[in-house]
Parts: structure tokens; sequence; C-alpha cells
């Protein structure tokens, strides 16, 4: 996981996130602003314990998201759909879905990789506090990995 900028990036963090999964935040200015930016990776609930690791994951990022500062923009693979309630609570605490609020919400980002199954979850996210809108969204075809990239761009909510 990483998290580039063609911006400069300051006040830069990594947490671990249980089960060895490092989260990354730093802050980037945008439009004369600052804008909290992080990078999330939620294990897949999947196994035998890791249906409790995802919940604790979900949990403790819950809890990271809700104490940053705003503008906040969270982008990742949360491997939850936004009907699952602990990812509902991520949302419920003030962060809109970029998807959703680009009139893109059925569009589906995994898996990508399998030529006889469309992708059919929408596990990958880029949310937004109430600040921040989007100006374009578009999933992206490119390769190398079995998520479809998400292509977002955002400004200051007027």
């Amino acid at each position: 996981m990483g998290l580039w900028s063609t911006l400069p990036l300051s006040s830069t963090d990594s947490w671990e996130n249980g089960g060895g999964q490092v989260e990354l935040e730093a802050t980037v200015p945008l439009a004369g602003q600052e804008v909290r930016v992080a990078v999330a990776h939620v294990l897949a609930p999947v196994g035998y314990d890791e249906p409790n690791l995802w919940h604790v994951q979900l949990a403790r990022l819950a809890a990271d998201l809700k104490s940053q500062r705003r503008p906040l923009l969270v982008a990742g693979d949360f491997n939850a759909t936004s009907d699952l309630p602990p990812f509902r609570k991520i949302l419920n605490d003030g962060l809109s879905d970029a998807a959703v609020t680009a009139g893109k919400g059925w569009e589906m980002t995994w898996p990508r990789d399998q030529a006889w199954v469309l992708p059919y979850l929408r596990i990958d996210h880029v949310l937004l506090s109430r600040q921040l809108t989007v100006t374009y969204y578009r999933l992206g075809t490119d390769r190398g990995s079995d998520h479809r990239p998400l292509l977002v761009d955002v400004a200051f909510a007027r």
C-alpha cells in the first residue's frame, strides 16, 4: 500500500490496524487549504479467524477516521459494501461515498480479473467529509490488481 501525491505531503503518519496491516495518513494542500488524506486496506473476512479480524480492523479504522481533522478524504479497499453495519458506522460518522455522490453507486469494483465473472461487489471506496465534493468519478480498466481502479477528482463543496 502507498500514498503518492503530486502535491507536497505533510504530517504523515502510519499505524498498525491488526493482523500486520498498516494504514497511512497525511495532510495535502488543496486550493489554499489543508485536506487530511487516509489510505485504508481492511483484510477480507475469509478464513478461520479473519471475520473477527475484519470486524476489529473496521472498528479501529472507524475510530481513527472519526478522530481525524476535517476536511478528510479516505481511499482504499475496505472489503465491505455499504449495506454492512461495520462499514455503515464509518459512513454514519459524517463521510459520504464518492461513487454514490457521483450517481455511480451501482458500479462494482471487484473482481476485475476474472474473464468469466463480472464485477459484483463494490468494496473499494473513496470517502469524503462534508467539506469536499466529487467533481469527476470513473472506474478505470488498468491491469495489475484484482480490483478496478477508482479515478476521482474532488474539490471543496460550495
